[in-house]
């Protein structure tokens, strides 16, 4: 989710607080608390680091555990500030305010966060380091209305009325909940309407949906057949689409190679959901360039892709593109992520994944091969 959905989150939740236990400045920290994951962002400097780290350490049942011993710390030095600094007669009540319920509050604010990052398409490392398997619902889209505008009208007009809090809390697990297990079924009476062919005779494969901007009612289709995806904007209980946008699948010797010669290529196999091969541009003497792409990052509203661009029709996320010999040789390697992600790593050359022997002795599934290998270079020196 944006962050600013996050912030609020936190202070609704705070809020729910019965308002004698609850100084006025704690749904600010509150909200710093529940944003506080996505400062993974800062440590991050290469788009390659970004998807493997970003919705890692700090989104993981263990990350935020560690990083509630913190705000825990942070929360009750700055209670018995209050306390000293205010005259005996308005100082706040500190009853119940004991180290484990200090934590107990600042891990439901980490967990809430996880949560609402849980219900979109791009995944969240919730079982890292024992395994960098993505959690991903694919319910909500990274910016929700029906989310944000309820919490801020909340944190503005009703921070003093703890009930209705509490009913905004439960509407951040039980709306994105809805729209989770509301996907699968949508996905389903899709692929019944549609017909056996589609586009120009080609037959269906698999029918999945990913949130569009206005998702649960707005829904990005992506259809796969044997050798193309196919997407259409699809609206909730309505007809089926008949009309789609054509997406080449990635060759599979093609993209297997690359990957086993490329870290880089390697890590976005992983990643990437619906991969597709956008285009091929040719340049002199025979070398050409593959553009690969993520069809969940997409959209169908046009405003929404303008966001998306730094310049006319080039996206700037998870682009990565192929500089390729007239043999087949891959010989350069170039990676676009979101601007506070990275950015673009610009042309390098390819660098081979990391040999069995020198990554961490854990299974392949394990985010603790990557973390080994952000440290190894200080271990070895």
């Amino acid at each position: 989710m944006d962050p600013f959905t996050h912030a609020l989150s936190g202070a609704v939740l705070v809020c729910s607080i019965p308002s004698r236990y609850r100084a006025g400045w704690m749904p600010l920290w509150g909200a710093l608390v529940a944003a506080c994951p996505d400062l993974d962002v800062l440590v991050v400097h290469s788009p390659l680091e970004y998807i493997l780290w970003h919705r890692g350490p700090t989104h993981s049942l263990l990350g935020i555990a560690l990083i509630a011993v913190l705000a825990a710390a942070a929360l009750l030095a700055c209670l018995a500030l209050d306390h000293r600094r205010r005259p005996p007669g308005d100082r706040p009540e500190l009853v119940g305010w004991t180290p484990a319920a200090a934590w107990k509050l600042s891990f439901a604010l980490l967990l809430l966060h996880v949560w609402l990052d849980c219900v979109t398409s791009y995944g969240t490392q919730v079982f890292w380091p024992f395994s960098n398997c993505r959690v991903r619902f694919s319910g909500l889209f990274i910016v929700d209305a029906l989310l944000l505008l309820p919490l801020a009208a909340g944190v503005l007009f009703w921070r003093s009325r703890p009930r209705r809090m509490v009913c905004l809390l439960i509407w951040c697990v039980v709306y994105p909940a809805g729209a989770c297990l509301a996907r699968p079924a949508l996905e389903w009476n899709l692929a019944s309407a549609l017909p056996p062919a589609v586009e120009g005779g080609r037959p269906v494969q698999a029918v999945n949906l990913t949130p569009d901007l206005g998702a649960p009612f707005f829904w990005r289709a992506v259809i796969d057949t044997p050798e193309d995806r196919l997407t259409a904007t699809y609206l909730a209980g309505g007809a089926a689409p008949s009309r789609f946008a054509v997406w080449s699948k990635p060759p599979e010797p093609l993209w297997t190679r690359l990957a086993e010669t490329d870290r880089t290529f390697a890590a976005y196999k992983v990643f990437a959901q619906f991969p597709v091969l956008e285009e091929t541009l040719p340049e002199p003497g025979g070398v050409h360039v593959d553009v690969f792409t993520d069809l969940r990052f997409g959209s169908s509203f046009a405003f929404v892709r303008r966001i998306q661009q730094t310049h006319e029709d080039v996206d700037k996320i998870f682009r990565i593109m192929a500089r390729l010999s007239p043999g087949g040789v891959l010989t350069g390697v170039r990676f676009r992520v979101a601007v506070g992600g990275g950015g673009d790593s610009g042309w390098q050359a390819p660098r081979p994944p990391v040999a069995p022997e020198e990554a961490w002795p854990w299974s392949e599934a394990s985010g603790l091969q990557y973390l080994w290998q952000f440290l190894r270079p200080w271990a070895e020196s």
